[in-house]
């Protein structure tokens, strides 16, 4: 017998489907590692540890001592507002509270739905209602009243301290993000985890992991932040804390197995990863044509150094170092730098030059669309160059060019990268990814509502099926390649 569906039954079943249809889409679409170092609240299971912070839940694995992923990222809830988090004794209930109301985490689709009411979990810990006497890490203080006290006598106090039952405290603090300690001595351990400050303007791959630079934003504390993907763990760098390497936004990385160079505000720094400490500073006084480095690149031995006022190049490694102005843009604002073969590509706010070092010489770029350019990438041998509301393709071997919409509104593009599949552009817009291995072009511009934490995107690097975004709101490996998600 042939049965007639009402459309109106199909619409509502339609409607029931869809919101886990957009879950199963965005599961695994973006993890978003930000500044975990304000704890709100914490809970903990069997099994795990869940701190609140001021950007999102982070969880500890109690058995294998270790981090897991953070649930930012996760649609359905606003990270940055979570106040407090219960979980139940074998870890399989998750509740989060916000200034809208209650939550619960549902793990198969990693999504945030409402629930009504304060959730009533079955769990043996209990929150400390008065801080013990704790005995602190080499190089701190502590004081009940105060919490932790660093060597420059900063203050970070403690927030929450849970007891589990099973013999350890989980311990939150306001500054110094993660903490542990075992109740038969009280000895304090920390676990860092996460940025040391919100904004990514830079992110630079080494042979160990990925380093991340930015602006302070009125961090309590400053400097670098070094992930190890593979671990999921993290290094600081911290600044602030001697005149050698002041507090400074910075700018742009070059990173290698013995140097990293820090384009930051207030010069060029260059840091020892052997020493841990910097080496040099190069500013104004010493011969930069201005302290704000804006781009960094490296051809052999040699650094080009790009600021509001023109090209500088210097040779970091001799003795006496060398100072070379490009005279041809003195003066003149760089925007972006990219080596490529033996020569250095440059955007400039007067157009498009190829430095070959070789020589010495200069030469302008006769495409006339070039003159829009802000950004440039090279992959194989192309060169693509991200302009106003579009992008352009240039085949080095053959010269032919082509051009490709970015529907991005009139703005001015931050970052571009690229593989042999997709063009990623970073904006005060968003994410905007152009697909160009297909037969029909494919244009889309992912935001907030795909799971990245902030609006404006600032740095970019490809990575295989994903590509790791840099914006105002943390470090994101973002899943561009998702096969759930229909574009």
């Amino acid at each position: 017998m042939n049965r007639v569906h009402s459309p109106f039954i199909i619409l509502i079943a339609f409607v029931l489907l869809f919101p886990s249809l957009a879950a199963q889409s965005h599961r695994g679409q973006a993890v978003t590692w930000g500044v975990f170092s304000y704890v709100r609240y914490v809970a903990s299971s069997m099994s795990h540890t869940y701190y609140a912070t001021s950007n999102g839940i982070i969880r500890y694995n109690k058995n294998e001592l270790r981090w897991e992923y953070p649930l930012t990222g996760t649609p359905g809830i606003n990270h940055t507002d979570i106040s407090r988090v219960w979980v139940n004794t074998f870890d399989d209930e998750l509740y989060a509270q916000t200034t809208e109301g209650y939550f619960q985490y549902n793990d198969l689709f990693e999504s945030w739905r409402w629930h009504e009411g304060p959730p009533v979990v079955t769990n043996d810990t209990r929150h400390l209602s008065s801080l013990p006497i704790f005995y602190p890490p080499f190089g701190f203080n502590y004081a009940p009243d105060l919490g932790l006290i660093d060597q420059t006598g900063r203050t970070f106090r403690v927030t929450d301290v849970l007891d589990d039952g099973a013999g350890q405290l989980w311990i939150g603090t306001w500054g110094y993000g993660p903490a542990t300690a075992g109740k038969a001595g009280n000895v304090l351990e920390l676990l860092p985890y996460g940025l040391i400050q919100p904004f990514v303007y830079d992110i630079a791959f080494s042979d160990t992991g990925i380093w991340v630079g930015g602006h302070t934003g009125g961090s309590a504390r400053t400097g670098l932040s070094v992930f190890y993907p593979e671990s999921n763990e993290f290094d600081h760098v911290e600044t602030g804390i001697d005149n050698f390497f002041p507090s400074s936004d910075v700018n742009c990385l070059l990173v290698n197995e013995t140097t990293v160079m820090m384009g930051t505000e207030d010069g060029l720094y260059q840091y020892s990863r052997e020493l841990e400490k910097v080496e040099r500073r190069y500013g104004l006084r010493y011969g930069l044509a201005d302290d704000r480095v804006r781009e960094l690149a490296w051809l052999n031995d040699t650094v080009f150094v790009g600021t509001p006022y023109g090209l500088d190049v210097i040779a970091p490694d001799s003795d006496s170092v060398m100072f070379l102005r490009i005279n041809s843009l003195a003066g003149r604002e760089i925007y972006d730098l990219e080596v490529f073969d033996t020569t250095l590509w440059v955007v400039s706010e007067v157009g498009v030059f190829r430095y070959y070092p070789s020589t010495g010489k200069l030469q302008e770029a006769v495409d006339n669309r070039l003159a829009f350019a802000h950004q440039v990438e090279s992959w194989d041998r192309d060169l693509w160059f991200a302009l106003i509301d579009e992008v352009l393709r240039i085949d080095t071997r053959t010269g032919e060019t082509e051009t490709y919409p970015s529907y991005t509104h009139g703005v001015v593009p931050d970052a571009l990268a690229v593989n042999e599949s997709a063009v990623f552009i970073g904006s005060i817009a968003g994410l905007t990814m152009i697909r160009h291995d297909e037969k029909r072009l494919t244009t889309r511009t992912f935001t907030s509502e795909d799971g990245l934490p902030a609006a404006r995107i600032r740095a970019l690097e490809e990575d295989g099926d994903y590509v790791w975004v840099g914006s105002d709101g943390g470090l994101t490996r973002f899943l561009w390649n998702n096969p759930s998600r229909i574009d």
